[in-house]
């Protein structure tokens, strides 16, 4: 593997809290964002809650949600724990098209592009993720989630100087020291890289 696929998965990793890469075709499109909607959803997107590892224990929550969202097929609550549930089990073409749900209800939810966008990410759409992150940052200018993240897609492309650009604006934010850390901990990771 070459360093530039090194440093974005290391990158992802640190973001997903797994080092694991998938791949696809990715041929879906995001949905549009409305302007000016900025309501946020709960919890931290970044911060994917663990789930019950176990395949039995994974497909029982699935089904709760499910109910959960046959009841009420607009529940964005539901259909945004489906989404992370499979983004969190590696499961991201299911996670993707949960995330991509939860945005036609909502089209302003942080977690559903920032979600979507790390999915993407993760199976190689780069140029989907970058979209999902620009009309997510049009939206809430100043995330740093979504900086975070649009560094990783500039690592990945191999852009390194574009990449350190928007990890030091993430890490001089004061609003999430988590994610400082791991904008420094990817910024250390480029040191000596080409810019």
């Amino acid at each position: 593997m070459t360093r530039k696929g090194l440093i974005a998965i290391g990158a992802l990793g640190l973001c997903l809290g797994t080092a694991q890469a998938c791949t696809a075709d990715g041929d879906e499109t995001l949905p549009r964002a409305s302007a000016g909607v900025a309501e946020r959803d709960a919890p931290t997107s970044h911060r994917i809650a663990r789930r019950d590892s176990t395949v039995s224990g994974v497909h029982a929550e699935a089904l709760e949600l499910e109910r959960r969202m046959g009841e009420d097929p607009n529940n964005a609550v539901a259909i945004l724990e489906l989404a992370q549930l499979f983004e969190s089990t590696h499961e991201l073409e299911q996670a993707a098209r949960y995330y991509r749900r939860l945005l036609t209800i909502n089209r302003g939810s942080r977690d559903g592009w920032i979600g979507l966008a790390r999915v993407y990410l993760g199976l190689e759409n780069v140029d989907a993720a970058e979209e999902g992150i620009a009309t997510f940052l049009h939206l809430s200018p100043g995330d740093a989630e979504a900086m975070y993240l649009l560094g990783v897609i500039h690592a990945h492309r191999g852009d390194y100087a574009a990449a350190r650009v928007w990890w030091r604006k993430v890490e001089q934010q004061a609003g999430d020291p988590q994610l400082a850390k791991q904008a420094a901990q990817s910024l250390q990771k480029l040191a000596g890289s080409p810019s």
